[in-house]
């Protein structure tokens, strides 16, 4: 097995997680990022990082490296064109470059939004693929199109992880922007519709990607989750519970819709960004699960974190300032 790793995004919220991992698994562990305020404990750990963008990542990859990229605009809204620009041009110019320089497998972080934000129920890795007229969801689609594309003209090796809503300490959107909403009474979920909130604990799917690469699965594409069916609201009670907070303000959807067909277009035109808009709401209201069974099935995995526990987690790494 080769014991190199590099990974994109090495100070983010999975790249970190999952350098921790292969660290304290002996590998020799290196990667990338803009932001450079957690490169100092990643060292201390023996952990290589430079600072730089996705595009000019492939300078610092070493030969015959595994290559894991969690890089991405991840977002509600904004302009296609620079989601196209980071999550397929740049993600494809990784790739390839990578594969020259002989990467043993290229480890893409896609995400369960390639089907879209109305699904059927316990959909699987066949699909269908759809982009809701979502940027964020369009161009994941097409980020792992463009790699399929050249992993198969050069017969190179590539793993698609789609993971669910990841959430941890350092997710920002499903837990610290929730947890700094509440703590003001804005967090708004739609009383009528709970939505189906498709959890991975941030340990399982580093446990998931461990697994998908020890057992070779190249070619293959795996959906990620805690494998439970959990209500929007359940997870917010529990986790607002947890932290000593007050559960989210439920208005009903009509409402809400109403209120930000108002708002939205003001601060938009003004360049302010809007916590509760047309498109988160769009994501809260997803009313089906994704299947993992092929990951369980094909990979063994098994989510050995359940939703309280994780939750508890949370609390406590927030608590300790991790």
């Amino acid at each position: 097995m080769n014991n190199s790793i590099f990974i994109t995004g090495i100070g983010g919220f999975i790249g970190e997680a999952l350098a921790k991992r292969f660290a304290t698994e002996g590998r020799q562990v290196s990667g990338i990022d803009l932001d450079t305020s957690r490169f100092a404990a990643l060292e201390a750990l023996g952990i290589k990082c430079f600072e730089s963008s996705l595009s000019e990542a492939s300078k610092y990859v070493s030969e015959e490296s595994i290559v894991i990229n969690t890089v991405a605009i991840v977002k509600e809204g904004g302009s296609i064109e620079n989601f196209r620009q980071v999550n397929v041009v740049d993600t494809r110019k990784l790739a390839i470059e990578s594969w020259k320089k002989n990467a043993k497998v290229f480890v893409q972080l896609s995400s369960v939004m390639v089907y879209g934000l109305e699904f059927p129920e316990n959909i699987t890795e066949s699909g269908p693929l759809s982009g809701s007229d979502n940027p964020y969801c369009i161009t994941k689609i097409e980020g792992e199109q463009a790699l399929q594309e050249a992993a198969e003209q050069m017969s190179k090796e590539l793993i698609i992880i789609r993971p669910g809503d990841v959430y941890g300490a350092r997710s920002i959107p499903w837990v610290l922007r929730p947890i700094q909403m509440a703590r003001k009474r804005l967090f708004v979920l739609p009383s009528d519709i709970p939505g189906v909130m498709n959890h991975v604990y941030i340990d399982n799917l580093i446990d998931a990607i461990a697994l998908a690469i020890e057992q070779e699965a190249y070619g293959q594409v795996f959906n990620i989750t805690d494998n439970q069916r959990t209500s929007f609201h359940r997870f917010y009670e529990l986790l607002f519970m947890q932290f000593n907070l007050q559960p989210p303000v439920y208005i009903h959807s009509w409402l809400l819709k109403a209120a930000v067909s108002i708002i939205e277009p003001v601060t938009n035109s003004l360049g302010i960004p809007l916590d509760v808009n047309s498109e988160s709401l769009r994501f809260v209201s997803r009313g089906s699960r994704y299947s993992c069974e092929k990951a369980m099935r094909e990979l063994n995995y098994q989510p050995r974190v359940a939703l309280t526990q994780g939750i508890e987690n949370t609390f406590e790494e927030i608590s300790r300032g991790l």
